[in-house]
């Protein structure tokens, strides 16, 4: 774990500074400082500070600033045309709907501040002025890999459900484990993950699943992922090396296919619930589809999957396949073998489009679906992909209105 002073650039300095010079502190807190320590790129810095938010913006006058998060005290600065929040050091009032304070009263305290974060790896601050401030051990965590609330575990997660798949969360992507209080109260109280946003569930659930130690975090926690994703009736896993080295959809679809008796059923209404973008949705949906109603026994068959799938969404539910063991290393060899051969698999692909066919007199419906049958003809190896070979085909295969 690195020690020494860490390195900010420049903005985050002259702001750190300038705050400092007109009397108040200001430090780097949270992601940032724990990342760091870690070894671990960081990008975004989250600035707090014992100045008020009419304090911030009075001594950045000359800079554009946003009420971002003004009634929590957080301000956005923009310098050089990046943006940092910078958040008054604060108390939080009573947490009614399980996610936000119902009011916050600013503090002069960096303690009080601090005391109110949600685990001690991410209440470690720092400037360059007065080194790190860690009043919570969250150094020593950072050591010994542990996630660990500040202060009392229950209150923590009572105060704000989301910390629940945040601790997870950090589980799977640090390497970490929740200590025991931790773990306790977050499993105790996983319904209390109902009251917050599918959006900000899935937000946390996508991190989790990409994290480098995803498949211990399931596996030790999955009473939690289990209330997050009800479609799911149980929570078995697949092997763990090649769950490891699977892409995250891949991974996510595969708890689909292990878990529920209607996979992509099961996969659409967990995806649509959570919001997820159509993209991704649709991506698994098609993986799902491809493993469960496809054989790669033929380069034909390979054909049939890209022509229906398209080739990314096939390539996925090849790793999805070999991941629950369903697929040897012989399927995606015919895979590539499918794609390079070059034989058509989409219409468009076809040497021949519609206006070729109008020409032979073929109007309506019979276009679509002499192109279709052209398509299959290559696809079977029966007809070469050449615009002689596909219109005397056309010829012979198509009725005319």
């Amino acid at each position: 774990m690195i020690h020494e002073p860490m390195l900010l650039n420049d903005d985050v300095l002259y702001i750190l500074d300038t705050l400092r010079s007109r009397g108040y502190r200001a430090d780097v807190v949270g992601g940032a400082v724990r990342d760091w320590l870690l070894g671990r790129p960081s990008f975004d810095y989250d600035i707090t500070t014992s100045a008020s938010p009419d304090e911030v913006k009075s001594v950045f006058s000359t800079h554009k600033t946003v009420d971002t998060g003004i009634k929590h005290g957080t301000v956005t600065l923009v310098v050089s045309g990046v943006g940092y929040e910078i958040t008054t050091w604060r108390l939080d009032g009573e947490y009614l709907d399980g996610r936000h304070p119902e009011s916050i009263t600013f503090t002069k305290s960096l303690d009080e501040d601090l005391a109110r974060r949600d685990f001690t790896v991410n209440a470690i601050c720092y400037n360059p002025f007065d080194g790190y401030t860690d009043l919570y051990g969250g150094m020593d965590d950072l050591k010994a890999g542990v996630i660990r609330a500040v202060g009392e575990p229950r209150r923590r997660f009572t105060e704000d459900a989301l910390r629940i798949m945040r601790a997870v969360r950090f589980a799977a992507t640090l390497g970490f484990s929740l200590d025991e209080k931790t773990a306790e109260a977050a499993t105790e109280l996983k319904d209390a993950l109902s009251k917050v946003s599918e959006e900000r569930i899935y937000v946390e659930l996508k991190k989790l699943i990409a994290g480098k130690n995803a498949y211990s975090a399931l596996r030790d926690y999955g009473e939690i992922i289990m209330t997050v994703l009800p479609e799911l009736s149980v929570l078995n896993l697949p092997n763990e090396v090649a769950f490891c080295s699977a892409a995250p959809l891949v991974r996510l679809a595969s708890l689909f296919m292990l878990n529920s008796d209607l996979p992509r059923s099961a996969f659409t209404s967990a995806m649509q619930r959570l919001k997820t973008d159509n993209a991704t949705r649709i991506m698994g949906e098609r993986a799902i589809d491809a493993v469960t109603y496809h054989s790669f026994d033929t380069e034909y068959d390979a054909l049939l999957a890209l022509s229906e799938y398209g080739v990314e969404a096939v390539r996925m539910a090849l790793e999805l396949g070999q991941l629950l063991g369903i697929y040897s290393t012989v399927e995606p060899k015919t895979l590539e073998s499918a794609i390079l051969s070059e034989v058509p698999y989409a219409l468009s692909m076809l040497a021949v489009g519609g206006n070729e066919l109008k020409a032979l007199g073929i109007s309506g419906k019979g276009i679509g679906d002499t192109l279709s049958s052209l398509l299959d003809l290559c696809m079977r190896g029966e007809c070469k992909n050449t615009r002689d070979a596909l219109l005397e085909r056309a010829r012979l295969v198509t009725p005319r209105d």
